[in-house]
C-alpha cells in the first residue's frame, strides 16, 4: 500500500509507533501526518511551524526538532505522546549537532557536538540540563544507541567508542578501530552484543563477546551506493542494509571466522577443559595463551627460559 506523498513537505525521518499500529511521516508544508496500520487511514495531522523539522519515535512518544528560522542554528524540541495528546516543549538545541539518537525507552537524547558526545534527559525536567559522556580525538560524526546500556559514536577518523550512562565514568567501555567512512550506518543489536558499521561496499561487524583481539567480519556489498543505512531488527535475528539501490539481509547467526593475530600454528594447540583458554606453541617463539571470552583480556605470552 502507498501513503499519499507530499512533494512540498519539509519534515524528515519519522517512523512507526511503539505498538506497530501507527506510522508517522511529513505531510504538506510543516505538518505531521499520523496513519493507522495496516489500513493506512489518516487519523491525525499536526502543524509544526518553523522552517524545517526532523523527528523520530523514542519509547512511547515522538520527538520533533524544528528549526525556528532559516540561517538560525536553534531548533525547538518537543515531545508528543502517542498515539494522541498535546506536545510538551522540552527546550532548544543547536540545530547543527552532528547526530541525534535516543535509548530504546526514550529516557535520554544523545548527540555529537565537536569532539564530544553529550546527553540530555527527556523527562521534561527544568532546566534542560546537558552533560558530556566523553570525547573523541576527532570531530564526532555519528551517535547511536548501544542497547539499553548507553550510546556509541564514531568520529571522522573512523574510531568507534562505546559510552556508559554512568556519570562517574568518562572513559569509553570499548574502542573499535574502523576505516574512515562517510556512510550513515552505525548500529548495535538490541542486546548490545554486535555492532555494525557501513564502509564503502561493505558492512563491518564486531561481536563484543569475542576477545578484544578478534578480527571483525566484513560483509561485502558489490553495488554502487548513494549511502548505506540500516541496522538490526528488533528481534536481533537480522542485520539489514539499504544502499539506496538494494536492501540486503544477513542472518545474525551466520557462521563467523575468528582470526588470531601473530604466530599461532606450530607444534601444537590445545584448549583448557573449561574452553576458556587456547594455548599455542608456535615454531621458535613463545608459548601463547589466547583468551576465548572478553573478560579475560588479551593474549598472553610465556617466554621460555631454556
Amino acid at each position: 500500500r502507498v501513503v499519499p506523498g507530499s512533494p512540498d513537505g519539509d519534515v524528515f525521518a519519522i517512523g512507526f509507533g511503539p505498538r506497530s499500529d501507527l506510522f508517522i511521516d511529513g505531510g504538506p508544508g510543516q505538518s505531521l501526518c499520523f496513519w493507522s496500520l495496516p489500513d493506512l487511514r489518516e487519523i491525525r495531522r499536526e502543524d509544526l511551524g518553523g522552517v524545517r523539522s526532523r523527528g523520530f519515535v523514542a519509547g512511547e512518544r515522538l520527538l520533533t526538532f524544528t528549526d525556528l528560522s532559516r540561517g538560525d542554528r536553534v531548533a525547538r524540541v518537543r515531545s508528543w505522546p502517542l498515539p494522541r495528546g498535546e506536545p510538551q516543549l522540552l527546550g532548544q538545541i543547536d540545530s547543527g549537532v552532528s547526530s541525534l539518537a535516543t535509548d530504546p525507552e526514550g529516557h535520554w537524547l544523545a548527540y555529537g557536538q565537536g569532539r564530544t558526545v553529550r546527553i540530555r534527559g527527556l523527562d521534561g525536567s527544568r532546566p534542560w540540563q546537558e552533560r558530556i559522556l566523553g570525547a573523541h580525538p576527532e570531530e564526532v560524526q555519528l551517535v547511536s544507541p548501544f542497547g539499553a546500556q548507553g550510546f556509541m559514536s564514531v568520529d571522522k577518523s573512523g574510531e568507534i567508542r562505546i559510552w556508559s550512562l554512568d556519570e562517574s565514568r568518562r572513559t569509553p567501555l570499548r574502542v573499535l578501530r574502523a576505516p574512515q567512512s562517510a556512510l550513515s550506518l552505525l548500529a548495535a543489536d538490541p542486546e548490545g552484543t554486535r555492532i555494525a558499521r557501513a564502509l564503502p561496499g561493505a558492512i563491518q561487524v564486531w561481536n563484543l563477546r569475542d576477545p578484544p583481539d578478534a578480527a571483525s567480519a566484513v560483509l561485502k556489498r558489490p553495488e554502487m551506493e548513494w549511502d548505506n543505512t540500516g541496522g538490526f531488527d528488533a528481534s536481533g535475528r537480522w542485520l539489514i542494509s539499504n544502499n539506496a539501490l538494494t536492501v540486503a539481509f544477513w542472518p545474525v547467526s551466520l557462521p563467523r571466522k575468528r582470526v588470531l593475530p601473530g604466530p599461532v600454528a606450530g607444534w601444537d594447540i590445545a584448549f583448557t577443559p573449561d574452553s576458556r583458554w587456547l594455548v599455542s606453541c608456535p615454531f621458535a617463539d613463545a608459548v601463547r595463551v589466547w583468551p576465548l571470552r572478553p573478560a579475560d583480556g588479551a593474549v598472553r605470552a610465556l617466554n621460555p627460559t631454556v
